[in-house]
């Protein structure tokens, strides 16, 4: 079990963290994260997972031995008695699966990830007495101006989820942040975005194709969303009951991805050949992100976009 962290490292919004999806990118990161800061963080897990899983997944296993394990049968009662165990705590819910453009036999994998379990997730709170959620979603719901335009049927979910989420705020007390994130960068990233793409092709110099680039991309490095993530926990854990406040995680600059080459070309000197327009726009694409969206209180980015690059391009490990 974790150990008891020091009063300086303890919030005071709650007391125990628990993260949902802490085998994916970011979620590794959060709970390495908190484990080192000394706070007491849990993963979920269906029985059956073990903690030499969580030792092997890369990044997390240097600090497996520090987390607590919840397993499940994938009840809300079972789920609800591990959570009822802890002490006052706040659930980060990072768990989803993401799938650009879906096809048919995608709908149930989607569906079970990213309506399902969320739905599983905040029963088990309810039964439990745990009402304090970072339920984190994505912004590409949302076109440039704000208004509900989900880019695919994975934003689509996630935006059902919110409103999911409204009926236990509102019917059950629960205090909330939906935090919202658009493109993030860092150390250690296997996905399949586009800056692990670029820095593939610079290392291999096989010519990338692209889209003709004018989009506007923005992008947050992966120590500002932990940054984040913890904020809105704090948030979430101090707000009053039944409140659901929504707010996105924006880096300072917003350059065209043709920019955005040309950027990382300058800062790290080195060659990506890029065939623009040799890809086609993806259809529902917005221009540009909505860049007035709220923040989080009291966080704003504090990588900047050209260091972010020099850290990433510099990363010796394999994208």
């Amino acid at each position: 079990m974790p150990a008891a962290p020091s009063p300086e490292a303890s919030p005071a919004a709650f007391r125990d963290i628990v993260v949902t999806g802490a085998t994916g990118y970011i979620g590794r990161h959060l709970v390495r994260h908190l484990a080192e800061q000394g706070r007491p963080v849990y993963l979920l897990g269906r029985r059956g997972f073990d903690r030499a899983q969580a030792s092997a997944t890369p990044v997390l296993g240097a600090v497996a031995d520090a987390v607590g394990l919840i397993d499940h049968d994938g009840t809300p009662a079972a789920l609800a008695e591990g959570l009822a165990k802890l002490h006052d705590p706040v659930v980060i819910h990072l768990a989803g699966l993401f799938i650009s453009r879906h096809g048919p036999d995608d709908l149930d994998p989607l569906i079970q990830a990213n309506l399902a379990f969320p739905c599983l997730l905040f029963e088990a709170m309810r039964i439990a007495g745990c009402r304090k959620l970072v339920n984190v979603g994505t912004a590409w719901e949302h076109g440039p101006d704000g208004r509900y335009q989900p880019v695919n049927l994975y934003a689509s979910m996630k935006a059902a989820t919110q409103r999911i989420l409204d009926y236990y705020v509102e019917g059950e007390g629960f205090r909330a942040v939906t935090l919202k994130l658009l493109d993030t960068y860092g150390r250690d990233d296997p996905r399949r975005k586009l800056l692990p793409l670029l820095r593939r092709h610079a290392r291999t110099g096989e010519v990338l194709a692209m889209t003709q680039g004018r989009q506007r991309i923005n992008l947050t490095y992966i120590d500002d969303v932990l940054d984040a993530l913890i904020a809105a926990a704090e948030t979430a854990g101090t707000a009053p009951e039944g409140t659901h406040h929504a707010c996105f995680v924006l880096g300072e600059e917003s350059p065209t991805v043709r920019d955005l080459v040309a950027l990382i070309v300058a800062e790290t000197g080195c060659r990506i050949d890029v065939a623009w327009g040799a890809h086609p726009e993806h259809p529902r694409q917005p221009p540009e992100p909505w860049l007035d969206a709220p923040r989080p209180p009291g966080w704003s980015p504090r990588v900047p976009l050209a260091e972010g690059l020099r850290r990433y391009f510099g990363d010796s490990g394999d994208a």
